[in-house]
């Protein structure tokens, strides 16, 4: 099955939290019609890494007010703790998807067991009730 993963959202909907979750549900699935907002207002990250979780989880996305193109999200798949006890080799990471210096708000699916990287934007994120 082919799943979705990221998606153009208007800017109107990414701050109204009943259009956006009518907007989720729609997108990414009926196992987001009852979520919460773990950020519930759009927070400025300059460099942040989010761990892995059990469960799905979105991402909405925009760049922040002082520029004009968001950084990146880049959700990654693999063992960081492989990667923290190996100096040697690189991890066995693997990059899902990503975005970077683009314009507009985006929802983006975080799969169970990814972590994800936030670079120069602003955020919200979204987890299962």
């Amino acid at each position: 099955m082919n799943t979705t993963r990221i998606v153009a959202l208007d800017e109107r909907i990414a701050d109204n939290d009943d259009r956006l979750f009518q907007r989720i549900t729609q997108e990414f699935g009926d196992s987001f019609s009852a979520s919460r907002c773990d950020i519930s207002k759009f927070e400025p990250f300059l460099i942040q890494l989010f761990h892995s979780q059990v469960e799905d989880r979105i991402v909405i996305f925009r760049h922040r007010p002082s520029k004009t193109l968001l950084g990146c999200i880049r959700v990654l798949e693999g063992d960081e703790n492989q990667k923290k006890q190996d100096d040697k080799k690189q991890g066995t990471e693997t990059t899902v998807w990503e975005i970077m210096e683009a314009k507009g708000v985006y929802a983006g699916l975080i799969p169970a067991g990814c972590r994800f990287e936030a670079m120069y934007v602003e955020l919200r994120l979204i987890t299962k009730r």
